[in-house]
Parts: structure tokens; sequence; C-alpha cells
């Protein structure tokens, strides 16, 4: 009995392990109401995950921010760090294809609240 426990946990450990491979990674642009940061969306078997490229983060921030102070006018730019995200795939609800000049340019994710 120990014996077939022993191989349900390697197995449970193996698909686990499986699970946590990324299985396609690209370069993007998360675009949100109020910014959009460049960086790296990963997708994996269960999940999608953005994470920011925080250099060019901080540069277009000192750049949105330098502008502000120049204009002297009109609401200060958001000075919150860029973070790392992830999604549950299982939470996914739908998928929009953006298209711009009859090219596709995006696709819009839209997540079921959890």
């Amino acid at each position: 009995a120990r014996a077939a426990s022993d191989v349900a946990s390697a197995r449970a450990a193996g698909s686990e392990i499986e699970s946590s491979a990324p299985i396609m990674a690209c370069d993007c642009d998360l675009v949100t109401p109020v910014r959009v940061l460049a960086g790296v969306a990963t997708l994996y078997a269960t999940k999608l995950s953005f994470r920011p490229d925080v250099a060019l983060a901080e540069r277009r921030a000192a750049e949105e921010m330098e502008q502000w102070q120049h204009r002297g006018r009109g609401e200060r730019p958001s000075v919150k760090g860029a973070r790392d995200r992830e999604w549950a795939l299982a939470a996914l609800h739908e998928v929009h294809r953006r298209r711009y000049l009859l090219r596709s340019c995006a696709i819009e994710l839209f997540f079921r609240d959890t």
C-alpha cells in the first residue's frame, strides 16, 4: 500500500511540475485605464502572468512627471510602482480580438470576479 501511495504522490508532484512550466511567453503591453506598462506575458497551464519591465516603467513615469511639471497644470501622474500580476485561467470569461487599420493588434481578456 505504501508503494501505491508513493507512486500517487510522485504522479501528483510530476503533474504539479508540468503545470508550473511556461507554455508561452511574449513581450507585450498591459493597457489599463490609468497607464500602459511594457513587460512580458507568460502563459501557464492554469494561469496567465504579467511581469513589467521595471526599468522602462520608471523611465516612462519620470518622463510623465517631467511633462506634468513643465505644463504646470492637469492631474498629477500616478507614482505607483509597477507590480507583477497573475490571473487564473479558470476565471477567464471572454476573449476579444482588437483590430486597428484592419490589422489584429491586441486581445482583450475578460475575467469573472472571484
